[in-house]
């Protein structure tokens, strides 16, 4: 499981949990992608701390910043297909 995660300077990075039992509270956030799908960052792009200039990337802001103000560091986003 890849969880995201902000650090305490603002930065995102993306985490993989192998173990099912190690896997920290998380909150399950959907969100509809942009048009076109360059306007969105990819995962790739999350991976090496890219894309922060796409239009799509302050919905990653905004949902850690939802995500840490309820309690959970760690981010599933779940994009919404329609």
């Amino acid at each position: 499981m890849w969880l995201l995660s902000r650090s305490d300077h603002g930065d995102y990075r993306l985490t993989e949990f192998y173990d099912e039992d190690n896997v920290p509270p998380y909150a399950i956030l959907s969100h509809r992608c942009l048009q076109p799908d360059a306007a969105e960052p990819t995962f790739k792009d999350v991976r090496k701390g890219l894309g922060q200039e796409k239009p799509g990337y302050k919905k990653i802001e905004f949902c850690g910043e939802q995500a840490s103000a309820r309690a959970p560091f760690h981010v599933s986003l779940v994009p919404e297909v329609g």
